[in-house]
Parts: structure tokens; sequence; C-alpha cells
């Protein structure tokens, strides 16, 4: 979507699965630079069938100076220009272990605004993620208002969320994604209230929203007087494809973020029409003999779109490369 003026008005894009999950995120801010542009582009891979929704929001602070302004937007498919030459893509090629092989990944940004571009390398496999916790996972109880509650990163790729509570005193907690939607209560069947609690989140379109997530602890009342003070533990682990660590790339991957804080990476920044690459190298490890099948995922880096919560983190897959070799 374009804007006609007012570049620096904050203006967010949410691409909206049949299933009700965010999948792709828009911003007219280039999440690198903090430039405004007219302009902002959502995307998501291998769209399922069904009945979509894009979502704009016209965030705050704006110019004032107006109260209407026309936009313009566009539905485009297969729009993504990307290419991975020589990638591996045959369990009949054999690679040597501890040799690298480099794969450069061409990428045109089509799109109508600047996109960070990165490469996202995952396993065919799924694992469990036991996820990092951005803030800490210990809140006292009852949560102060000041008191910033337990943050995670929720990775691309990721079918089910789960999240766990032990507390001193009988609590229950909901858990949300920072555009607002899903929001689930702990206490979906059984005890309203206790010092353990646990939910899992499998949405019905089988993809859950990439991004960051929050728990928001709550003890049970009410009570004759002041309520009585303690503390709540929160856990969340997703089910996810895993991260391939023999393949690494010129930018690195934000993903990986979600497991370990201390992860770096640094996307392209590509104008619309701009054309880049991205060296990927691949380092097999293991037994001789073993058959290793993945995908890299062309990915792009949001920082900059609206939410409650001021602005989110996340990202959107625009390509995907099966790769598959065997270890000699």
């Amino acid at each position: 979507m374009s804007l006609t003026n007012d570049a620096a008005d904050p203006v967010g894009s949410y691409l909206i699965s049949p299933g009700g999950d965010t999948l792709g995120y828009g911003q007219n801010v280039n999440p690198i630079t903090g430039v405004s542009s007219l302009s902002s582009t959502a995307y998501t891979h291998n769209p399922v069938p069904g009945i979509w929704t894009l979502i704009v929001d016209f965030a705050e602070p704006v110019v004032g100076n107006e109260i209407s302004q026309p936009f313009t937007g566009n539905i485009r498919f297969n729009q993504v220009r990307a290419s991975a030459s020589g990638l591996p893509n045959s369990g009949s090629i054999h690679l040597p272990a501890g040799t690298s092989v480099t794969v450069p990944v061409t990428i045109t940004n089509n799109g109508a605004a600047p996109e960070a571009f990165f490469i996202d390398p995952r396993l065919n496999t799924t694992t469990i993620l036991g996820l990092a916790s951005l803030s800490s996972d210990t809140v006292n109880l009852p949560m102060p208002s000041t008191a910033f509650p337990p943050v995670w990163l929720v990775p691309t790729e990721t079918s089910s969320v789960s999240v766990s509570q032990s507390s001193s005193l009988p609590a229950m907690f909901t858990f949300f994604v920072s555009i607002g939607d899903p929001d689930i209560a702990s206490a979906t069947t059984g005890s309203l209230c206790s010092t353990t609690a646990i939910v899992s989140f499998t949405p019905p379109g089988g993809t859950v929203t990439a991004g960051i997530w929050y728990a928001q602890p709550s003890e049970c009342g009410p009570y004759p007087g002041p309520a009585p003070t303690g503390a709540a533990s929160i856990a969340m682990t997703a089910q996810s494809k895993a991260f391939d660590p023999a393949v690494t790339s010129d930018t690195g991957d934000f993903w990986p973020t979600s497991i370990n804080l201390a992860t770096t990476f640094s996307p392209i920044i590509l104008n619309p029409g701009q054309t880049g690459t991205i060296n990927v190298a691949i380092t097999p490890s293991g037994a001789s003999g073993t058959v290793v099948r993945g995908t890299l995922y062309v990915d792009d880096f949001a920082t900059g779109t609206p939410t409650n919560y001021l602005y989110t983190e996340s990202g959107d897959e625009l390509a995907a490369f099966p790769y598959s070799y065997t270890i000699k």
C-alpha cells in the first residue's frame, strides 16, 4: 500500500490467514535505518486457499494537519524474485564433512518499500525449542502496574506453543501475541486457579503467528483485605522446524534469537527494484552416509510495525528453496 503524503505517519500492515494467524507484516519505516517512506509491503509464502484479510493500521503520532488522505494498494501473486544457484537438491549429491560449499542467493525487491532480507536455514525435522525470555521470567504478585510481563520471540515455522506457570499462591495467566490476537487463557479446562498451570495452543491453520509474545500472570481473588504477595515463574516452548547449524550466511539469521539472546544478524537492505546477493555456506557435519534435508527460507525483518505495545519485531517468509545432500 502507498500513501499520497505524510511519510512520517507510522503505518503497519498485517496479513491474516483464513485460520486467523498473522503471517505477513508490513511497515513504512526502514527496520534498520528508521527512515520513513510512503509505502509498505507485507508478504507470505505459499498461502493456503481461503479468505485472507489485510489490516492496515494508521497509527499515532500523525501529522495532524488534515482529516483524510487517499491511499492505494495492490494484491500481487508470484511477485517475489529470488534464486539459489548451485544449491544441492538431491540425496545423490555427496558433500564431504567439514568442507564448505558456497551458494549465492540472489534477491530482487519487487515490493513498494525498502526491505531488510536475511536467510533462515531449517531442517525438515521438528523439535521443541525452549524459548529464551526477553525480560524476567519471574514476576511479583500482585504484578505492579509498572512491571513488564514475561516476553518471548516465537520463530516462523512454528506449529504450536506451550506456556507453563508455577507460583507461590493460586494464580492463572493469559498469553498473547503483541498485535493482540490470539489471546489465550490458562484456565481453559479444570480448576480456574492453582500453583501450577500449563496450556498449549495449536492454531487451526497450523502456523503460529511469529513475533513477540507476552504472558500476564494474575493471582485469584477476591480477598477480604489486601491481596497476599507472592511470585510466579513462566516459561514458553515452541514446536518448530529445527535450525540447521551446518548452514551460515552473510546476513546471519534473526530467528535463533528466540533461543539465544546473543544471536547477531546483519540483513541486507534493498530498495524497491534493487537486487542483492547473500552468500550461504553449507558445511556438512555428521556421520558418513547421513542424508540431510532442509529448506533455505528468504525472510525479511520487521521491527517498525505498530502494535498495542508500540512496535513489534517479526518477519515475513518470501521464498523457500529445498536442499538435500548426503554426507561423505
